[in-house]
C-alpha cells in the first residue's frame, strides 16, 4: 500500500489548488451593538447568524447547482487532463456532484470576530480562483437577497400602516365636519369667547346705568321721570341678556349638549382625535419614506480582504 501511494502521488495524482478567501459579512448601515457584544467584545447576534448562512450555503446543493449552471463544474472537475481517481464522473447526478464538490471546500469561522476562511480546491489555479470568485459573489447575492426581502417586507407593512393610518384620519376630518354642522359652529371656543367679551362689555354697560340711577336719586330726580324709567328698562333687559348669555355658556346639568362648554367638551374630544390622527399619519408618512430608502440599494455585503492561492 505505501508502495502504490507512492506511486499515485508521485507519477499519476493530478496537481491540486486550493485558493483561499476570507471574507467578513458586513452591512452598508452600522448595526446597533447588543449588550453583550458590547461586554464580550464578540461580534453580534446579526453577523453571526449572516455568517452561518453563508456557511451552510456554500455547500449546499443550491449552490451546487447554481455554480454548475454559471461554471459548469461537471466539466472543471471531470476533464480529461485529471486522473482517474480524482476525476468526477459527469454523468453521476447532482447528489454524487454535491459530495465531490463538499470534499473540495472548507470552511471555517472565527468566533471572535465572524469572519469567514474558505478553501477551494481544484486542478488548475485559474479554476481554482474562478470557483472561489463565483462562490463568493453567489454568497453575497444570497445575504443580500434576504436583506432585500426583508425590506421589501418592511415596506409593505409600512404602507399598510400608512392606509391604516390615512383611513383614521380621513374618519376624523369627517367626523369633525358633521360635528361642525350638528353644531352650528366652526369653533366653540372661539365663540366662546367673543360670547364672555360681550358679557363685560354689557355688565360694563349695567354698572355705567346703575351708577347714573344712583346719581339721578341723589339729585332728587323723580323715580317716575320718564329717563330714570328708560334706564331702569335698560338695566333690567340688560341683566336678562347676560343671565340668558350665562345660560347659552354654561349649565348645572352636566350633560347639556346645547350650552357651549358641552359643544365645547365633545369638540376637543374629537379635535384630539383629529390630532392624534394626523400626527400618526405624519409617522406613517416618515416611516414609509425611510422604508423606501432603505430598500433602495446594496445593504449587505462580503468583505473580501484575502483572496490567495495555495498549490499543493
Amino acid at each position: 500500500p505505501a508502495a502504490l501511494a507512492v506511486v499515485y502521488f508521485t507519477l499519476i495524482a493530478s496537481s491540486h489548488y486550493t485558493s483561499e478567501a476570507r471574507f467578513a459579512v458586513r452591512g452598508a448601515a452600522r448595526q446597533p451593538i447588543d449588550a453583550i457584544s458590547a461586554l464580550t467584545g464578540l461580534a453580534s447576534f446579526t453577523q453571526v447568524q449572516d455568517s452561518l448562512i453563508v456557511v451552510n450555503y456554500v455547500k449546499s446543493q443550491a449552490l451546487v447547482e447554481a455554480l454548475d449552471r454559471q461554471l459548469d463544474l461537471r466539466a472543471i472537475f471531470g476533464r480529461d487532463g485529471i486522473d482517474w481517481i480524482s476525476r468526477f464522473n459527469a454523468g453521476d447526478p447532482i447528489e454524487d456532484l454535491v459530495k465531490y464538490w463538499q470534499s473540495h471546500i472548507k470552511t471555517s469561522i472565527e468566533a471572535p470576530s465572524g469572519i469567514v476562511t474558505m478553501r477551494v480546491s481544484a486542478f488548475s489555479p485559474e479554476e481554482a480562483l474562478r470557483i472561489a470568485n463565483a462562490t463568493v459573489d453567489l454568497s453575497e447575492r444570497l445575504v443580500n437577497g434576504l436583506s432585500t426581502r426583508a425590506r421589501q417586507d418592511a415596506v409593505t407593512e409600512a404602507e399598510a400602516e400608512l392606509a391604516r393610518a390615512e383611513t383614521r384620519l380621513t374618519d376624523a376630518l369627517a367626523t369633525m365636519r358633521d360635528l361642525r354642522n350638528q353644531q352650528s359652529t366652526l369653533d366653540p371656543q372661539r365663540t366662546a369667547e367673543g360670547i364672555g367679551r360681550l358679557m363685560s362689555e354689557l355688565r360694563l354697560e349695567k354698572i355705567r346705568l346703575e351708577q347714573e340711577l344712583t346719581a339721578s336719586e341723589r339729585g332728587n330726580v323723580s323715580e317716575s321721570a320718564p329717563q330714570v324709567q328708560i334706564m331702569r328698562t335698560r338695566v333690567d333687559v340688560i341683566g336678562e341678556q347676560i343671565t340668558g348669555l350665562e345660560q347659552l355658556l354654561t349649565s348645572r346639568d352636566a350633560t347639556e349638549p346645547g350650552t357651549i362648554a358641552g359643544k365645547i367638551t365633545r369638540f376637543d374630544e374629537f379635535k384630539l382625535e383629529q390630532q392624534i390622527a394626523e400626527k400618526q399619519y405624519t409617522l406613517a408618512a416618515a416611516a414609509l419614506e425611510r422604508a423606501r430608502v432603505n430598500a433602495e440599494g446594496k445593504h449587505v455585503y462580503l468583505a473580501t480582504f484575502v483572496l490567495s492561492l495555495i498549490h499543493i
